[in-house]
């Protein structure tokens, strides 16, 4: 496969091209981390079935009562790691 920049040359690449916005807003970083949060409220479910499909017996019911009880803070922490790397993305563009 070929890449994208093969069929322009010098000013046509670069203007056939749009540049990625620097950075995102407050209030669209606020929206991206409302769309994660929900993106991993509708997939937990699916996650939970698989860790559940893994473990059965005593270990499955084990598995199931700590993931009840550490679903909140396991998810706030995938958020806050979704964030953390979306922020440093685009700290890099920023400076590069």
């Amino acid at each position: 496969m070929t890449s994208v920049g093969e069929h322009f040359e010098g000013d046509a690449m670069e203007s056939a091209m749009p540049r990625w916005p620097g950075a995102l807003s407050r209030a669209e970083l606020t929206l991206a981390e409302g769309w994660i949060r929900d993106r991993l409220d509708a997939v937990w479910p699916q996650v939970l079935a698989e860790m559940r499909g893994v473990s059965s017996g005593w270990r499955g019911t084990l598995l199931k009562l700590g993931v009840g009880l550490c679903e909140r803070p396991v998810k706030a922490k995938l958020v806050d790691r979704v964030m953390l790397a979306l922020r440093g993305a685009m700290r890099e563009m920023s400076e590069g």
